[in-house]
């Protein structure tokens, strides 16, 4: 089981598993699967993104160069993995990051809409 571990705890384990049982030298290296989230809408570079550690949606938008000058910022909306949506207002989730500023995980959609005056 790999879940819970680190990537150097599960390399000690799998070196100490096989070396010298089965294996006289054998490095054991492991490499993290590339995950992706998704911006699209108005923001200036919309598309794939890779998916870092504790992402949330404020760093996603910036990680898509931001908001462009059309984008509706109260009314972001992530599609999340499992077909769940949530509406968010960026404006207040800027002015309260600890509660308001959501995470995202990978395979979520983020979609800004473009504002109407």
């Amino acid at each position: 089981m790999a879940a819970g571990k680190t990537i150097g705890q599960l390399q000690d384990e799998l070196q100490n598993l096989y070396v010298p049982a089965y294996f006289k030298a054998a490095p054991v290296t492991v490499k993290r699967q590339e995950s992706y989230f998704f911006v699209g809408g108005r923001v200036r570079n919309a598309g794939q993104k890779a998916y870092l550690s504790e992402m949330t949606l404020l760093k996603a938008i910036q990680t898509a160069g931001d908001f462009d000058e059309y984008a509706n910022r109260k009314k972001v909306q992530i599609i999340r993995l499992n077909g769940r949506k949530e509406t968010i207002n960026c404006d207040k989730a800027l002015k309260n990051p600890t509660k308001l500023d959501v995470p995202i995980y990978p395979g979520d959609q983020i979609i800004v809409p473009q504002r109407w005056y």
